[in-house]
């Protein structure tokens, strides 16, 4: 019982937050990171995402964490940073080693005006 307990109330994993200039200089680097759009398909193809980005929606990722490669840097990006950071603590709290949230999510990628890749999904 008191085990279940200090699971119930351990702290939540927190997850570190990256801005666009921090993620686009890791995009460059020799261990770029991966990108993971936790939004739904229709956001990721008709709003557009980040080039490169893998999409593995919010909801799905229980039953497909297993795509996600293990010990890789992974940067969860939404529409904002809502959906990313749930996604985040939620891989952490799984056993994942580095997983960041990109600061203001896609929203802020249009807004510096930095490229899209726009991909409709069927």
């Amino acid at each position: 019982m008191i085990s279940r307990l200090k699971k119930l109330f351990a702290p939540k994993p927190a997850a570190d937050w990256l801005t666009i200039d921090e993620l686009r200089t890791q995009l460059t680097g020799d261990a770029p990171p991966l990108i993971l759009d936790v939004r739904s398909k229709e956001e990721f193809g008709f709003h557009g995402h980040i080039p490169g980005a893998v999409l593995l929606p919010e909801g799905d990722l229980p039953q497909r964490a297993a795509e996600i490669p293990a010990g890789r840097t992974v940067v969860c990006v939404c529409r904002t940073d809502r959906r990313s950071e749930r996604a985040a603590q939620w891989l952490l709290s799984q056993g994942y080693d580095t997983v960041m949230v990109l600061e203001g999510g896609m929203m802020a990628w249009k807004n510096a005006g930095l490229p899209l890749e726009h991909h409709p999904l069927k």
